[in-house]
Order: structure tokens, then sequence, then C-alpha cells
């Protein structure tokens, strides 16, 4: 079984990295002069860094976008980051309906533009 794994780091300058990393449950064997048998995560692939944003955030962001890239015709799945929708310098803020998932590739080209397609999100209807 294969699941999402979120990792902290603060620098020594004090700025916050979150990792996303796609893990596996794996049973090691025990060898001579080292560690113990026992499960074990075993990366299988790397997903993304975002700079600036906790981990308990990023996980939420990426959940809700599927784990996929939102730009209209791109579906990478591995290389991603958070956007702004609307720039921070821009008057933008770090509300879950300001940011989204996004390629390296995509959020490069993107830059501070406003206009920019993305796939629609479905939000569930409460109460009907």
């Amino acid at each position: 079984m294969s699941y999402i794994r979120i990792k902290s780091i603060k620098s020594g300058k004090g700025k916050m990295y979150s990792y996303a990393y796609l893990v596996k449950s794996v049973w090691y064997k025990r060898k001579y002069g080292k560690r113990g048998a026992g499960p074990r995560q075993k990366v299988i692939a790397y997903i993304g860094r975002v700079m600036g944003l906790e981990g308990f955030i990023v996980k939420r962001i990426f959940e809700r976008d599927g784990y996929q890239c939102q730009t209209e015709d791109c579906y990478m799945q591995i290389d991603l980051t958070i956007d702004h929708i609307i720039p921070i310098l821009k008057g933008g803020t770090n509300d879950d309906d300001n940011l989204q998932t996004l390629c390296k590739r995509c959020n490069h080209k993107k830059g501070t533009s406003l206009h920019w397609k993305t796939k629609p999100r479905i939000t569930l209807l409460e109460n009907i």
C-alpha cells in the first residue's frame, strides 16, 4: 500500500520547506551490522517541494487538487508546487481558496499573471 508523506524542514535562516513523497511500507530483513528487521518506508517517487507553507496546508491543497497540476491541458503528477492564484505581491493571501497545485513548468510559465487557464474546481454542496 502506498501513500503520500509530507516532511517539513525549517532551514537555518528560518524558512519553511515542505517536501512531498509517495512512499510504501516494506519489510526489511536483518543484515549483519545493520538495523533490525521490521517495516520501513520506501520512497517510490518525489512529488514536489513547497517553500513557505506548513506541511499540513501543503497536504490539504495537494489532496484537494488530486496530486495533479491544475493547468487546463497539463496532467503532471510529479515536480508539483503550490501556487498563489493572486500573487502575494498583488494582494493575495495564503487562504486555501487562493492556493492551487501546479507543476514547476506551468508555475514558471504563469509567473505573476492573473489570467491563467485552470481546470474547473468541483465543490461539494452540503445540505441538499
